[in-house]
C-alpha cells in the first residue's frame, strides 16, 4: 500500500469531418490511427490526493476503492468512523473501543 495517490487529467482533441460519436478509449484511438479521424493527446493535469480524495474519485468512477486503496481500505474506514463514535461519546463505549481495536489487528 502507497500513502501517495495522483489524478492526472488529459485532453484529447478529435478532428473529423462529420460529428464524432464514439465514446470509449478503444473506439477513438480506432478512429485516430486507423479511421479518418486525427487526434492529439495532452496531459493538462496532475496533483496529489489525499486517500479520502482518492476513495471519492474512485466512487464518482464507479471503481470499488479497495482497486487502489488497498483490501484494508474498508476496515480503514469504519476505524475512522467507529473512533469518531468514540469521540463523540466521550470515550465511554466499551463497545465501540473493542471494535476498533479488533479492526486495526486486521490491518495491521
Amino acid at each position: 500500500m502507497t500513502d501517495k495517490y495522483y489524478r492526472t487529467t488529459y485532453t484529447l482533441e478529435v478532428l473529423s469531418i462529420a460529428p464524432n460519436t464514439e465514446r470509449s478509449l478503444e473506439g477513438l484511438n480506432y478512429e485516430i490511427t486507423e479511421g479518418h479521424c486525427s487526434g492529439r493527446l495532452w496531459q493538462t493535469g496532475e496533483e496529489e490526493v489525499s486517500d479520502e480524495q482518492m476513495e471519492s474519485l474512485l466512487e464518482i468512477h464507479g471503481t470499488d476503492p479497495t482497486f487502489l486503496l488497498g483490501d484494508d481500505w474498508e476496515c480503514r474506514k469504519e476505524i475512522k468512523m467507529l473512533e469518531f463514535a468514540l469521540e463523540t461519546t466521550g470515550g465511554r463505549s466499551i463497545e465501540l473501543a473493542e471494535r476498533i481495536d479488533e479492526l486495526r489487528e486486521q490491518v495491521e
